[in-house]
């Protein structure tokens, strides 16, 4: 109720401003198109940046290792899965700690128990009931866990399969103390030519803002594949009531002046979530814990002496990532088109805050589509790019909301990434997407309508909008195809 309640508020709101106040609605435009101009070339010219080069030794011995996984509800068979790969690694020092907090099932985290208790006592399993935190509380509480003899700690999740040198590169880029982490890139075990996009769209942000980063020298964490020196991690929690702990970390740390290395080489494999209700959750997790992040700390970034300008915007634009500005004009053009303002002579600033709105969307999806060419161009053909292009569109609405809800939003709740396989993801799919679908379709008869009246202009944009949204379809499509994959994988 209270949800109606704000939203018939916001729209009230601006219908008055519209009517009353338009020149407040064309200067908030004005502001928004700059931040996005600026977001959009950076984009572009981060995703043209060469990989930057990375030195590197082997450890004369091996340094003990300690990985951590945190579970929540996870399905065994996955869970025992990374297990068993780690179990095969060609090293020798090291242990693992898994951490399950708050799961209800006794009958899903016992086997996982079991199966520690067979693999000797280089595993240990703890079990917590009523642990607060989320992922965060459960870090922190390995941490305390940890061997003294440890030299680093690595961080996978629960459904990842380590390659069998995992840890021989996880150690070998440490080559001088002020480094304190190395964070490697996510990859998928779920992924063929059929839904490609999806792990494509993924890797746009690794291979476009964490190579950035390494350029200029402001690495961040994204969670999994992460490797800290344990006498720095020691120094530092993760923070509880961040729903992004992994970017948080990585932000504080960058601000006491160590260092992080990307390193784009893929040493572990994962699971892209088969479901569009946890994959727009996963999604909305990133992009609103990213931006939570940087409400709170952006003054502080901006006004640190310690952090090198390049270091501010390369933060700033990491924490900003997967968040776009085409909410505002898409609602402003639906606002005009529903309540007919751009006929009447009586409102003379709308043809231009059409214009502006307009704008705004259509060179959105040119730099963006720009981006994703100049950093695919050459490594996959044009369908492929374009498959990955149709997805990041189609996620828009997940991530433009990110910087509209941080707003009214005081309790932050983590939203765990479902793994398992049930009937209910397909039959609920519509629903999961029933957003996308009312505005795409929306949009579209709204199209019509001032198509058939002569507005050519706001037909066109609207036409526009609607094809953002119904790209939703195509997500669709290749998460089904994933789900066949994932079933395959586990059978």
């Amino acid at each position: 109720m209270k949800k109606i309640l704000s939203l018939s508020a916001i729209l009230s709101s601006a219908i008055f401003l519209f009517i009353y106040f338009p020149h407040i609605i064309l200067i908030i435009l004005i502001t928004n198109l700059t931040i996005s101009i600026i977001k959009g070339l950076l984009q572009v010219y981060f995703s043209s940046l060469k990989v930057s080069p990375l030195t590197y030794h082997y450890p004369d011995t091996e340094p003990f290792i300690s990985i951590h996984i945190a579970s929540h509800n996870e399905p065994p068979n996955i869970l025992i899965n990374t297990l068993k790969s780690i179990s095969l690694l060609k090293y020798k020092n090291y242990e693992v700690i898994i951490a399950d907090n708050n799961t209800k099932e006794e009958s899903v985290w016992k086997p996982v128990q079991e199966y520690c208790k067979k693999l000797g006592d280089k595993f240990r399993f703890y079990h917590i009931e009523n642990l607060t935190g989320f992922k965060a509380g459960a870090l922190n509480f390995i941490k305390k866990e940890t061997n003294p003899k440890a030299q680093y700690i690595a961080i996978i999740d629960a459904d990842y399969e380590v390659d069998l040198d995992f840890m021989k590169e996880a150690s070998k880029y440490f080559t001088n103390n002020d480094i304190a982490f190395v964070q490697f890139p996510q990859a998928y075990m779920n992924i063929d030519k059929v839904n490609i996009g999806l792990e494509l769209e993924y890797q746009h942000f690794f291979q476009t803002y964490m190579n950035m980063a390494n350029h200029f020298d402001c690495v961040m964490l994204t969670g999994t594949l992460s490797i800290f020196r344990v006498d720095i991690l020691k120094k530092v929690d993760f923070f509880k009531n961040y729903i992004t702990e992994d970017a948080e970390i990585g932000l504080r740390l960058n601000q006491t002046g160590y260092r992080g290395l990307y390193v784009p080489k893929v040493i572990g494999r994962g699971l892209i979530p088969y479901d569009i209700s946890s994959y727009k959750k996963q999604k909305s997790r990133w992009a609103l814990g990213n931006v939570q992040i940087l409400r709170d700390s952006v003054m502080h970034v901006l006004t640190d002496k310690n952090l090198k300008i390049q270091q501010k915007i390369g933060l700033i634009s990491q924490l900003s990532a997967w968040i776009n500005f085409t909410i505002l004009p898409i609602f402003t053009i639906l606002l005009v088109a529903i309540l007919r303002l751009v006929p009447d002579s009586e409102y003379v600033l709308m043809h231009k805050i059409v214009f502006i709105s307009g704008f705004t969307i259509f060179l959105f999806l040119f730099l963006k589509a720009i981006s994703f060419y100049f950093l695919y161009r050459n490594k996959y053909s044009l369908i492929k790019i374009f498959k990955a292009y149709l997805v990041h569109i189609a996620m828009g609405s997940v991530y433009s909301l990110a910087a509209i809800k941080i707003y009214f939003m005081k309790n932050f709740i983590f939203e765990r990434t479902n793994k398992f396989i049930n009937a209910e993801i397909t039959i609920n799919s519509m629903r999961d997407v029933m957003f996308e679908i009312l505005i795409g379709f929306g949009s579209l008869i709204l199209c019509i309508y001032h198509f058939v009246m002569g507005n050519y202009k706001i037909s066109s944009i609207l036409f526009v909008i609607s094809l953002m949204y119904l790209f939703i379809f195509y997500v669709l499509k290749e998460l089904s195809h994933t789900k066949k994959l994932s079933l395959k994988l586990f059978e």
